[in-house]
């Protein structure tokens, strides 16, 4: 069960999120380009079209293959001004197994059907478009068992902050996702969404905001 939304700060968006479907496998990417509005916006849609046109080629079993590639191909179209995190996570659905890279982006979680933390996706590698020579590789496989939730979200959401106040943060967003992890993985995303506009309260949104949920069903 997969849910995303994208809530862009002003017109157009530098975060990103893609569902990438092969067979027996669904890779979801999320990105924040640095900054937000028409440039970023542009490199975002760069950076969409380089990964799901390097996923469904023949370079589709390696992650940090594609990272690589990527990477390459995004110095060449940026400035030293602008960079991409990014999470690239990869589900086996017919043995619910996720591996996964992380290029400098903010971690995820993987939360068991009692909300508990089972996986911090942490990094493995530097962001994208800045190092010519960086490495992408991928964590260990994690297992997920049925009602396992996988949560990756942009830093527009954990650092919203009203005009006084404190960030929205780690703890009040796995707070909000435990609160409604019986729903299904879009209403998970929305409810988060919601709550995080609320932090906000009168305060214009300064960020992106960004989230994919996904629930672990049972393995066919």
């Amino acid at each position: 069960d997969f849910g995303g939304a994208s809530h862009p700060a002003e017109a157009c968006s530098g975060d990103y999120f893609d569902y990438i479907v092969m067979d027996g496998a669904v890779d979801v990417v999320l990105g924040d380009v640095s900054g937000h509005g028409f440039g970023p916006a542009l490199l975002a849609a760069v950076t969409h079209s380089c990964l799901r046109t390097l996923a469904l080629s023949r370079m589709d079993v390696d992650i940090e293959l594609i990272l690589s590639a990527a990477n390459r191909l995004l110095l060449a179209d940026t400035d030293s001004e602008h960079f991409v995190t990014l999470i690239f996570a990869r589900l086996n659905i017919r043995a619910n197994i996720l591996i996964y890279s992380n290029a400098g982006h903010p971690a995820g979680f993987v939360l068991n059907a009692a909300g508990e933390v089972k996986a911090r996706l942490a990094d493995t590698g530097p962001l994208l478009g800045v190092f010519p020579n960086g490495s992408f590789p991928t964590a260990p496989p994690i297992t997920l068992a049925p009602g396992d939730l996988v949560l990756i979200v942009s830093d527009g959401i954990l650092e919203a902050m009203p005009d006084k106040g404190s960030k929205f943060g780690v703890q009040r967003m796995l707070e909000v996702v435990r609160a409604h992890q019986h729903q299904s993985a879009q209403q998970i995303v929305d409810a988060l969404c919601r709550a995080t506009f609320a932090h906000y309260g009168k305060t214009p949104q300064l960020d992106d905001i960004t989230a994919v949920v996904i629930k672990a069903g049972a393995v066919a």
